[in-house]
């Protein structure tokens, strides 16, 4: 754990400039995800919602299974990472806000930290 101190920034527009940028690293390493797998992942839920295509085909037939249960399970997996990529857009905000009004380099400490462990 980092130790905040009078000393560790300048000014108090240093401490939020840091902070705001640990918000967002954070915030991106708890949706880490390879550009080119999101890709994938994106074309196979087209394919889902239109019920056919050759992602999801290839893998029904690769699983012995129905297109129509692949593409179920497709969607599924889709809206479940949604809504967890939603939650943490929705707590990097709140902790962004809550730093810009935070009054201390140890406040913010403090907010990342909680930010952090909601992850």
């Amino acid at each position: 754990m980092a130790t905040i101190n009078a000393h560790t920034f300048a000014r108090r527009t240093d401490a939020e400039a840091y902070y705001l940028m640990q918000i967002d690293t954070a915030a991106g390493n708890a949706r880490n995800i390879d550009a080119l797998q999101q890709a994938v992942y994106q074309r196979k839920a087209e394919e889902a919602r239109r019920g056919k295509g050759p992602l999801i085909e290839s893998e029904a037939k690769a699983l012995g299974v129905d297109v129509a249960n692949v593409a179920a399970k497709v969607l599924a997996k889709h809206d479940e990472w949604q809504q967890r990529v939603d939650a943490i857009e929705v707590q990097r905000t709140k902790a962004k806000a809550d730093i810009r009004a935070a009054a201390t380099a140890a406040d913010m400490h403090r907010i990342h930290q909680q930010f952090q462990g909601a992850l």
